[in-house]
């Protein structure tokens, strides 16, 4: 395949773009397809190889689901080291509480143009819509309060509004979905400006939108919108996706996964179905609301890409559920839908969410992101 000559040139470079557009054009380190940029990294830290060795036999305690949490939206607290760096307020939408998120410190590009007409007061707001992964059942770790903490500097001009959602198995997707549905559509029809975000943001045509999530989260972040779309073509679709790590297929049944979980370092394949059957309820799990790869005939492809929705993820190459994401990224791809992808070899499930760990790819994933959704493409 053309697609895996053009890795196999780029493995000694430390940062590998591959662009894609409709027509092949060669050069001399990409070929190009469908502007979906493909970022192909395998350099790997001493620290981090260290790390995996370390977690590794620990992995059903790191993900075990713990103790189930009662009905409704958890109230969250974030941690003090997280408070030092951010503003956060707090709110609740359809029974949901949600938290806006913004800098202590401006973004530089803020800084630089304080003495212009191009300010703070009259750039687009960017709200990035975020959904923490936890199995379906947990609410964000510390590790996600760092992560957010890193990624709101990264992005000029950005809000981040992360969701709590109902979880499992006391709000299993029966419950919950609908309920999540519900506030897709009264956030992006109504939104609400953010803790540092000017009044004249609370227009849906002022606000740039991105849907984002890691693993779970991840997932219902794509289910949640091609859903919306889907149900009413006149929804308002965000102007990105951010998928890290997403849990597509809650089946489990491709066959590729059970040699690679000899690698991944974090996740086993009995827990994730566990917990699977648990977010579930009565739903089959190859539902398209909990598995999006099953939308049918590309469906759920092709209204991105008539949206317009760019989608961009992240995958890490130890990762069980890395087969069935780039199974997607190629769906997408091969139907014209615009963004990018991360792919970084021998990294684990959700690499950027450990950034607060000190790994350099984690922050150098992180920065991708910010990079990437804040147009520096």
């Amino acid at each position: 395949m053309q697609y895996i000559e053009v890795i196999n040139l780029q493995l000694s470079t430390t940062e590998d773009n591959v662009r894609y557009t409709n027509s092949p054009v060669k050069s001399s380190n990409h070929l190009l397809y469908n502007e979906m940029e493909i970022t192909h990294r395998t350099d790997k830290s001493l620290l981090t190889t260290l790390l995996h060795t370390l977690i590794r036999p620990f992995a059903p305690l790191l993900t075990n689901p713990g103790k189930p949490l009662p009905a409704g939206s958890p109230q969250l607290h974030p941690p003090s080291s997280f408070r030092k760096r951010c503003h956060i307020a707090e709110r609740k939408v359809d029974d949901v509480y949600i938290y806006d998120i913004t800098p202590k410190t401006p973004h530089p590009d803020l800084t630089k143009s304080s003495n212009s007409t191009k300010t703070k007061s009259t750039k687009k707001l960017h709200r990035i819509y975020y959904i923490a992964g936890g199995s379906f059942c947990q609410p964000p770790s510390s590790s996600h309060w760092s992560f957010l903490a890193e990624l709101i500097h990264k992005i000029p001009n950005a809000v981040i509004t992360l969701l709590s959602p109902p979880l499992a198995p006391s709000c299993p997707a029966p419950t919950t979905y609908p309920h999540l549905l519900t506030l897709y559509n009264s956030l992006l029809g109504t939104p609400t400006p953010g803790a540092d975000a000017s009044p004249s943001s609370n227009d849906a045509t002022d606000e740039t939108i991105t849907i984002a999530g890691d693993s779970s989260g991840a997932s219902l972040a794509l289910s949640l919108t091609l859903t919306a779309l889907s149900k009413n073509p006149t929804t308002r679709a965000p102007n990105n996706l951010l998928l890290i790590s997403p849990v597509l297929d809650l089946t489990f049944s491709n066959p590729s996964l059970p040699s690679l979980e000899k690698r991944d370092p974090v996740l086993r394949l009995r827990i994730e179905r566990q917990t699977a059957i648990s977010w579930a309820g009565d739903w089959a799990l190859d539902d398209p609301r909990l598995s999006p790869i099953y939308h049918a005939d590309d469906d759920g492809v092709r209204v991105l890409r008539d949206k317009g929705v760019k989608v961009w993820g992240v995958t890490g190459g130890w990762d069980i559920l890395t087969p069935d994401a780039v199974g997607w990224r190629e769906r997408c791809r091969g139907e014209g839908v615009e963004g990018g992808w991360l792919e970084w070899e021998g990294q684990m499930h959700c690499f950027p969410v450990a950034c607060g760990f000190g790994l350099r790819e984690s922050g150098e994933g992180v920065g991708w992101i910010g990079r990437r959704l804040g147009g520096e493409e």
